[in-house]
């Protein structure tokens, strides 16, 4: 994936786009794991990159905190919202993509945790 590629699946996330991982969630209640790779990959390549700049900052983190937000009204039992495809190890891959957010962030590679967790695409 190039730097052009990336910003295409993170404004696509930002805007809930059919075929990304916010679309899915927005679309059809469904966490797609193809597509939640496909955002982890997008912020680690623009933080590898170096691209930064607001809207992008913006687009990652409205897109993150979106997806957080569903996954947290998913699990509330007063809530009617019901998401498919989440897997067990749910923590794991948030962390991991919490780990690229940060990294991108604060420009510090540390924060990547591709070593860390046992996930793979």
């Amino acid at each position: 994936m190039n730097s052009e590629q990336a910003r295409e699946i993170v404004s696509g996330n930002y805007a809930k786009r059919s075929g990304s991982l916010t679309g899915e969630l927005s679309e059809k209640s469904s966490f797609s794991l193809p597509y939640f790779w496909d955002l982890y990959e997008a912020v680690a390549r623009l933080f590898k990159d170096g691209a930064h700049d607001a809207d992008l900052t913006c687009y990652i983190c409205s897109s993150y905190q979106y997806v957080l937000r569903e996954l947290l009204r998913s699990s509330d039992p007063r809530d009617a919202l019901t998401l498919s495809g989440v897997p067990e190890n749910i923590g794991e891959y948030l962390s991991l993509l919490d780990g690229a957010v940060q990294a991108y962030l604060t420009g510090n590679g540390k924060y990547l945790g591709e070593k860390r967790y046992y996930l793979h695409r």
